[in-house]
């Protein structure tokens, strides 16, 4: 499910919501939530994307013993709820522009 729409709207509310919902049936461990940003976390009381994948703050491969405790977390998660998900859009976009670019310009530089 996404939910889009400009800041105000009631997005993390929704989140909030849902929530409640899912912990009333016994069932909130199964979804866990993220954003982007610590402030966009604490509003849905989640954590942050970084914090839930597990990604060193140094930019370095995981420890094996890290992806094994990641494995452990994970294993009973059914949905992952995502608030603030332009921010990661965003950097996606990034990272493909940039990708293209270095495409572009190595097909330009190398006329095959």
């Amino acid at each position: 499910m996404m939910i889009p729409g400009e800041g105000g709207v009631g997005k993390s509310e929704t989140i909030q919501t849902i929530t409640e919902n899912v912990v009333s049936r016994g069932v909130g461990h199964f979804v866990p939530k993220g954003a982007f940003t610590g402030i966009a976390a604490s509003v849905i009381d989640g954590k942050t994307l970084h914090v839930l994948a597990g990604t060193p703050l140094n930019g370095s491969r995981q420890s094996s013993q890290t992806l094994k405790k990641l494995s452990a977390t994970w294993a009973d998660k059914r949905y992952l709820i995502i608030d603030e998900i332009y921010g990661i859009m965003r950097i996606f976009g990034l990272i493909l522009l940039d990708n293209w670019s270095c495409e572009s310009y190595n097909r330009k530089r190398i006329k095959l």
